[in-house]
């Protein structure tokens, strides 16, 4: 424990008065349009002199889903219906190396894509990686990137009136950008194929 809150002391002095912009998500799959995402991450980070950080969860389906009726009959019809048994189709370990290696040149730059099953840090959700970023690595400020629909609905509205975030960005929604669901259809053939 005495070597943890060291590690701790020794990140607060390195990261001093900075702040941190972050987004969290599912990547399910990772597609080129979270790439955009990583990219306005480091802008907005850059606009507020302060580092970027990419977040993932570490959802990942259940393998005896395939095996469901309700599977069989999509496939048979030709039609994929995304729900909770089958949202997640990349195994953890392998969306974030594939994350690493689309995203390397932005890593370069300075981009930090967590691993969230760091057994020191294990990340679940929006708090736990409020309270990495603020009492292990030491930052006084941070700001939670995310899509217009996660605003309207109030999700992270919780972390702005208790002022763990200083503020939000939130991000307009491009209908132009390839749906999470057909991106995870192809996915799920890739990864979980039959």
């Amino acid at each position: 424990m005495a070597d943890l809150l060291e590690k701790s002391m020794r990140d607060m002095k390195i990261s001093g008065d900075k702040s941190a912009v972050f987004c969290f998500g599912r990547f399910q799959p990772p597609t080129n349009d979270h790439r955009k995402l990583a990219v306005r991450v480091m802008k907005e980070a850059r606009d507020r002199n302060a580092d970027a950080w990419v977040f993932s969860s570490v959802s990942e389906n259940k393998p005896v889903w395939r095996k469901d009726e309700s599977y069989t009959k999509m496939k048979d019809l030709g039609i994929f219906c995304s729900h909770r048994a089958n949202e997640n189709p990349i195994i953890y370990n392998t969306k974030l190396r594939i994350m690493r290696q689309l995203w390397r040149d932005l890593i370069e730059k300075g981009l930090n894509v967590y691993d969230s099953e760091d057994p020191e840090n294990p990340i679940r959700n929006v708090n736990d990686i409020i309270k990495y970023l603020k009492f292990i690595k030491g930052y006084k400020k941070v700001y939670l990137i995310f899509g217009e629909d996660r605003f309207i609905k109030g999700s992270f509205d919780e972390f702005y009136y208790t002022r763990q975030v200083e503020d939000f960005i939130v991000i307009l929604r491009d209908d132009n950008l390839i749906s999470g669901t057909k991106a995870r259809m192809g996915a799920l053939e890739i990864f979980q194929p039959i």
